[in-house]
């Protein structure tokens, strides 16, 4: 149609979409540009956008007058422009800086980008322009305006023991294929505080570190279970016993997770501390496998601080999934307002959502004055607690463990790891109730609010990590909190 194309005094453009086959399939052009190829949509019926496209140059290829260009963020390994650049491509360039101090031609990366060693805000970072680039030979630091110099004064040269500049590599080879890596320290649209701040939000977010990874770096994401492992997880720990809660003001309440298996319950008890960047703390793991020893633990059993001050459950969340889904249900039933039954889902357009649920699994048996089921985004919950076992354990918001916590849970704190598409499948060999626990720890953290809650009498916390040096707030007595209306009796909707 003629509102799909540009006619030029001497060429016309044509648009296309990747969703269409039909606006891909019936113009042949001389050039051919894919912008952002690694959100196509697959191909379904016909073949893939990209191979549609490039068939619309065949006319000029024998002429070798066609060129594709193929542009885009990288995604992960298996995506199309990293394939591309990896695999199809005959040579790859780079755009190699001139420092303007020394005049070193070097190829920039992100180690040299520099901010204060004590400044761990990235939104202090960014507003006040405190990043820099460290030049790899005179150690002169470029604000961003010499970056911009150093670029432009710069080479763009092949990759190889014996790089050559473009001119000279086409003149001495004639490859079909040449791909260009182009990360965000080049663009003179990106201030280095810019970068500095996006890393440091990727090492409390997942999601943002994948950003990173993608929009700054220009590298494909790698799945967290590459990087991570038992180590990792064992560095986290700390010197309390197992049972007992962090002291120093510093927890807001307690939450739990439970794993239902036919054979017992696997379960983590964690403290969450106050704010977003509160941190949290494990008190309690392992496996029990009765419901009544279960209640014990999560809602008889005593929890304190090195000062003696005493801390409840206050809300657990169960995986009520499997073979046992009815005796969940009744469990959940016995203690209301304190456990939640909850489905696992992939995909979800929002964290958590409830449902009501009238009819056990499978019958007409009604449930008697109903039941909420909480269907939780597995994808987004284990986003997140990828992100928090990457915060090292004397930064806030980490994810601690407590003195005795064991190799065999840590095992299974990496047992899982994400696929081409985003979701987190089991390693073989690996048991992952640990994992699923501590991700049900956090849907519930997140329904009650616990970032939310109000430090008693606004006084600041003493934290276990360090940097922090205020006096402790004086004990107050441990109220149990009120829990969203759908919960209460009298709020129930």
């Amino acid at each position: 149609t003629a509102r799909m194309r540009i006619k030029l005094r001497h060429t016309v453009i044509y648009l296309a979409w990747a969703g269409s086959p039909t606006s891909l399939a019936n113009k042949p052009c001389r050039y051919v540009i894919f912008d952002e190829t690694d959100k196509y949509p697959a191909g379904k019926k016909e073949a893939d956008p990209i191979s549609l496209g490039e068939k619309r140059a065949n006319t000029y290829r024998a002429s070798r007058k066609a060129k594709i260009w193929k542009l885009s963020t990288p995604t992960v390994e298996s995506g199309p422009i990293w394939q591309a650049y990896t695999t199809e491509a005959q040579v790859r360039f780079h755009r190699h800086a001139r420092c303007p101090l020394c005049g070193r031609l070097q190829l920039m990366s992100f180690k040299q980008v520099k901010f204060p060693e004590d400044e761990r805000d990235p939104e202090r970072i960014e507003a006040e322009h405190q990043a820099w680039y460290e030049c790899t030979g005179c150690g002169g630091k470029w604000d961003d305006e010499l970056r911009n110099q150093a670029v432009r004064d710069g080479v763009t040269m092949s990759e190889g023991s014996r790089p050559l500049t473009v001119d000279a590599y086409l003149a001495s080879f004639t490859p079909k294929k040449i791909a260009f890596h182009v990360p965000s320290w080049l663009s003179p649209f990106v201030s280095l505080s810019s970068i500095a701040a996006a890393f440091l939000r990727g090492t409390k977010d997942k999601a943002k570190l994948k950003d990173f990874k993608n929009a700054h770096e220009a590298l494909p994401w790698v799945a967290y279970s590459e990087i991570r492992d038992e180590d990792a997880i064992l560095a986290l720990k700390d010197d309390r016993p197992r049972g007992r809660v962090p002291g120093g003001g510093v927890v807001a309440g307690l939450a739990a997770g439970v794993d239902t298996q036919d054979d017992g319950f696997w379960y983590e008890i964690r403290a969450f501390g106050y704010g977003v960047d509160g941190g949290s703390w494990q008190v309690r793991e392992g496996k029990t496998e009765t419901f009544e020893s279960l209640a014990r633990i999560l809602f008889e059993d005593e929890y304190t601080d090195a000062d003696g001050k005493a801390y409840i459950v206050h809300l657990a969340v169960q995986d009520a999934m499997g073979h046992r889904t009815a005796e969940v249900y009744d469990f959940c039933r016995r203690h209301p307002g304190r456990v939640v039954p909850s489905q696992g889902v992939q995909r979800l357009n929002q964290p958590y959502a409830f449902t009501n649920l009238e009819y056990y699994p499978g019958t007409d048996k009604r449930i008697p004055g109903g039941l909420k089921l909480c269907r939780v985004n597995t994808t987004y919950y284990k986003n997140t607690l990828a992100g928090k076992l990457e915060i090292h354990a004397d930064d806030p918001g980490s994810w601690r463990y407590h003195a005795e916590t064991t190799a065999a849970w840590a095992r299974m704190m990496v047992a899982e790891a994400q696929n081409d598409q985003g979701i987190w499948e089991p390693r073989s060999g690996y048991e992952n109730h640990g994992w699923d626990c501590a991700a049900l720890c956090l849907v519930a953290a997140d329904i009650l609010g616990i970032r939310f809650w109000p430090r008693p009498d606004n006084t600041a916390p003493v934290s276990p990590a360090p940097r922090r040096d205020e006096a402790a707030p004086a004990p107050v007595q441990n109220r149990r909190r009120p829990l969203p209306g759908w919960f209460s009796k009298r709020g129930r909707r």
